[in-house]
């Protein structure tokens, strides 16, 4: 997005909420959703860009850089929620709490003013090593740089309301998190009633289980039994024939064939639907985990699947291991045995998905997407 082509932006004014969020990107938020807010206040959010481990996705956090704003939010990278929130230039924003500005283009956050403004508080930390001071609220905290030439010599606790020349520290950075401390900061627990993150149970040529609806979608149910079930779908596509069909091999043609289908989308869950238009009758069903480098991110929520094998054929008892949409390529054939021919390959408009091509690999009554990186695209249950 290229600030010169657009309007100019307006000031930012955000009210701080201590261990609950900034304005209105309150800590827990899905990512999906943070996005769609910041794209409908485009006139005020107008760059960002989007950091995430492509390798190793699930082992650094994803980071959403407002870059005209001076603002990174960071989401945890396998709930996709966000789990912090760091504010790093104060020229672009005014901020408020309780009512009070602290920060404005006419107001400069200073030490003083902070601590006027959010109250009395424990001694903060010095780092000396890094000439900084934090001091600490619940649930958010203030950085100011200390020059080296008014470092404390006797007490480094002591609050360095002013220096010796008279000027007093300005805020450098502000993070705002959920929890005791920014290093042992949560994400925040999702209330009873709040569907995002659900666990989705798959049985394979079965149909899936919600754990916390109750709720059952079987491969075969009818139009009205899906209603029954989870209501109806966020959009309705139609589509002529399955693109894969030419790829269906005997041990897979329950899944493909060329019949007329549409498709019910489930964006917030993660889930679509494919009816077959003759029957009406769910025919597939795809899984989707929002992995940042498809060329689908962040028009799915991700759905939290745990598929459960079926029993060996020489034990009734189920097996222990279990696939999630955290499982790598790797760990999937460790499971399930090696898939049942080679993979089709699927690659887009290279300037549409720079990330490259993804593979489908076929098992009885599941087709794995694979990124170039091992994990899952998206899970299909026929």
């Amino acid at each position: 997005m290229d600030p010169a082509a657009t309007p100019a932006a307006r000031l930012v004014q955000l009210a701080v909420h201590p261990g609950k969020g900034l304005g209105r990107l309150a800590l827990g938020l899905p990512l999906p959703a943070v996005i769609a807010y910041i794209k409908r206040e485009a006139a005020v959010f107008r760059k960002y860009e989007l950091k995430f481990g492509d390798q190793s996705p699930f082992d650094h956090p994803i980071v959403l850089n407002l870059l005209h704003n001076g603002i990174a939010l960071r989401f945890d990278p396998v709930s996709q929620r966000l789990g912090s929130i760091e504010i790093y230039d104060f020229d672009k924003m005014s901020l408020s709490y309780g009512g009070s500005l602290f920060n404005s283009p006419a107001i400069v956050a200073t030490f003083l003013l902070v601590y006027k403004t959010f109250g009395p508080t424990f001694p903060g930390e010095y780092e000396q090593d890094k000439f900084r001071y934090t001091l600490k609220y619940p649930g958010i905290c203030f950085v100011f740089s200390i020059p080296a030439a008014f470092t404390p010599l006797q007490n480094t606790s002591d609050l360095p309301i002013s220096f010796p020349d008279g000027s007093t520290p300005v805020v450098e950075r502000i993070f705002i998190y959920c929890g005791d401390s920014l290093a042992s900061a949560t994400v925040p627990s999702l209330g009873p009633s709040d569907l995002y993150n659900e666990l989705v149970l798959v049985h394979p040529g079965r149909g899936l289980c919600f754990t916390l609806r109750g709720s059952e979608i079987a491969l075969g149910a009818t139009c009205q039994d899906v209603l029954a079930e989870i209501g109806p779908p966020e959009d309705v596509v139609g589509k002529r024939r399955d693109k894969m069909g030419i790829h269906r091999i005997a041990a897979t043609q329950a899944a493909s064939g060329i019949q007329p289908s549409y498709i019910w989308n489930y964006f917030s869950m993660g889930v679509d639907l494919v009816f077959d238009a003759t029957y009406h009758r769910v025919r597939k069903i795809i899984l989707h985990t929002n992995m940042l480098a498809h060329h689908d991110v962040n028009l799915y929520a991700r759905c939290n699947f745990d598929i459960l094998p079926p029993p060996s054929p020489k034990s009734q008892a189920p097996s222990p291991a279990s696939i999630s949409c955290t499982s790598k390529w790797d760990e999937i054939q460790s499971i399930l045995g090696k898939p049942l021919g080679p993979p089709v390959i699927f690659k887009r408009d290279p300037n549409h998905n720079p990330f490259g091509s993804t593979s489908y690999y076929g098992f009885n009554g599941l087709i794995f997407e694979i990124m170039k990186n091992g994990h899952i695209a998206s899970l299909t249950l026929f």
